[in-house]
């Protein structure tokens, strides 16, 4: 994982705004995903087994003084194909 310099998220320094979103999130392991649910104040929801299920919207006031922040992403057709809903 490619650590933050200078206050720049790991993800913006791999070319995040160049790459298509499957390129950069299986470079960064996940992590311009997880920034996007970070920023709308989600938290995943584990089985039993500890996969995630799902993601649930925290109440503001657990975000700690925070505002929401509306995230708009472009997905490209290789990110469904790369990371497939396992049943």
């Amino acid at each position: 994982m490619v650590p933050a310099k200078h206050g720049v998220p790991a993800a913006a320094q791999c070319g995040a705004a160049r790459a298509p979103a499957c390129v950069c999130a299986l470079m960064m392991q996940g992590e311009s995903v997880a920034m996007v649910l970070h920023m709308v104040g989600a938290a995943p929801v584990r089985e039993g087994t500890g996969r995630i299920a799902r993601y649930e919207l925290l109440p503001l006031e657990q975000l700690g003084g925070r505002p929401r922040v509306d995230v708009l992403c472009n997905l490209s057709g290789i990110f469904r194909d790369s990371f497939q809903v396992r049943c």
